[in-house]
């Protein structure tokens, strides 16, 4: 059985400080390219869930026009989509100004905002966070699921939704080893048209977005650090280590089997195109083409959050 690393949960808030908690939102962090659109098509397929893919950064920070173009599971853009066209015209307006705000601040006023997180005293937020609770509440009702999945990553979100009402937030932070991070990163490709340096990659997606979550962990009442390389080593006992934790129960999942998962048809917006919408998916770890002196080198700039995620106990 794998050892579960970096579970962090303590208790949910009073009911006098937060209203009654009716929606289930697996939000999941991490860095581009750390396997997030895996993960959420897997916890798609679990009977009572429902992927929404990376709904918060297409509804939330996109213009209304830029989000009807977004890309759904069912083939089409997801302003003509039967279950998205409604919901996205749905937002608020003051939502989406809010994000871009947001979006333009610099690093440390990002962080600023997610260590307010719960205690926001701006009522704008208070606003926001409602708004975005109500949105993802329609979508929990038009899908008719138990839990719904947002891999949208961004922990400036997640850290308003903390205190957002009607909402019981499960935040998955989804770490990848920097060397596959690196790696993945300096591939281009049709939804990647630029390459990340590598010292880019080490200070943006290794050293920045961890330091961001991090931030969040202590304001979520349920917070769990997941290894992207446990997921793709043994992805039967993570996933049900973690349905279990959220659930309460546990789940079948007889769309695994093995490393050999079969997806079926989902309403998920966006996310990596490398990973296939339906079908047959053989699950395994990525091969990292870094040279010995590039190893050496990320290896250096990284160790401390090896460390501190558990890569130096795991034989990788």
């Amino acid at each position: 059985m794998l050892k579960q690393r970096g579970v962090s949960a303590v208790e949910p808030p009073a009911a006098t400080d937060q209203a009654p908690a009716t929606c289930k939102l697996v939000y999941i962090l991490g860095a581009g390219h750390s396997g997030s659109t895996l993960l959420s098509r897997l916890l798609g397929e679990v009977p009572g869930f429902f992927n929404a893919g990376e709904a918060g950064y297409n509804l939330f920070t996109k213009e209304q026009r830029d989000a009807e173009e977004t890309p759904c599971g069912c083939g089409k853009p997801s302003g003509e989509c039967s279950f998205w066209a409604e919901i996205i015209s749905g937002v608020p307006s003051r939502v989406r100004p809010y994000w871009r705000q947001v979006e333009r601040l610099g690093w440390s006023r990002r962080m600023l905002l997610a260590l307010r997180g719960r205690r926001q005293t701006c009522s704008e937020d208070a606003v926001v966070a409602s708004a975005m609770a109500a949105i993802y509440h329609r979508i929990a009702t038009k899908a008719n699921c138990m839990v719904v999945v947002d891999a949208s990553k961004s922990a400036t979100v997640a850290a308003l939704l903390t205190g957002a009402p009607g909402i019981e937030l499960y935040t998955v932070h989804l770490v990848r080893h920097p060397f596959g991070l690196v790696d993945s990163f300096s591939r281009t490709g049709e939804w990647l048209p630029r390459v990340m340096p590598m010292f880019e990659c080490v200070l943006k997606a290794c050293w920045f977005q961890n330091v961001m979550f991090e931030l969040v962990k202590g304001r979520a009442y349920w917070y769990r650090t997941l290894l992207y390389e446990d997921l793709v080593r043994n992805p039967a006992s993570t996933l049900n280590g973690l349905v279990g934790q959220i659930l309460s129960e546990r789940v079948e999942m007889p769309f695994l089997r093995g490393r050999v998962a079969t997806l079926g048809f989902q309403h998920d917006l966006e996310g990596n195109g490398r990973v296939p919408r339906s079908g047959n998916v053989e699950i395994r770890p990525a091969e990292v083409r870094l040279r010995r002196w590039e190893r050496h080198v990320v290896w250096l700039t990284t160790f401390p959050l090896l460390w501190h995620y558990g890569y130096f106990s795991n034989r990788m």
